[in-house]
């Protein structure tokens, strides 16, 4: 863990953090887009002596699977790869070291809380007590948006056999 702790907070000069963009009239903060989560690993890995060997082209091809990412979670990534020290950076880690890190403090939402407890249950009553852990559900599903969890809590009830086919389906697990 101090690995990680160590990890954001480099002594390099790092391009001045962007603040979140306002979101609609809700009050909701927009996520950052792929070009800028791609961006910013790209400026760090060229500000750490990177060849570029395409990083954004590479980067792009698998930023789409941030859509499903809490939008808190990517702007605290976002300010992460600001800041992580070269070596982390040097050695392909950065981009999982913050991921990491950052989604270790975004709060829990109500949403993770019922789906978390729902989801234990019925792994009890579908005789697979093994995965009826509410903290490691808590651990492994705390960086999606409330609609994909919700999407989760619609698998809950459907048969034991189909929960499993339908979790990977809207989780991509």
């Amino acid at each position: 863990m101090l690995g990680l702790l160590l990890a954001c907070g480099g002594s390099e000069e790092k391009p001045a953090n962007k603040p979140p963009e306002k979101g609609p009239p809700d009050g909701k903060v927009k996520k950052p887009t792929a070009t800028q989560l791609c961006q910013a690993r790209c400026e760090r890995a060229a500000a750490c002596q990177v060849p570029d060997n395409g990083c954004m082209r590479e980067c792009m091809g698998w930023q789409k699977t941030t859509e499903h990412i809490r939008g808190d979670l990517l702007w605290r990534q976002l300010t992460c790869l600001d800041s992580i020290e070269c070596p982390f950076v040097q050695q392909g880690n950065a981009w999982q070291q913050c991921f990491e890190q950052m989604r270790n403090q975004i709060p829990l939402t109500d949403t993770l809380r019922k789906f978390c407890y729902e989801s234990a249950r019925r792994a009890a009553t579908c005789g697979r007590r093994n995965e009826a852990d509410q903290t490691g559900c808590r651990d492994q599903f705390r960086h999606l948006e409330d609609a994909v969890l919700e999407k989760g809590r619609e698998c809950l009830k459907k048969s034991c056999a189909e929960v499993p086919v339908c979790f990977r389906r809207h989780f991509r697990m």
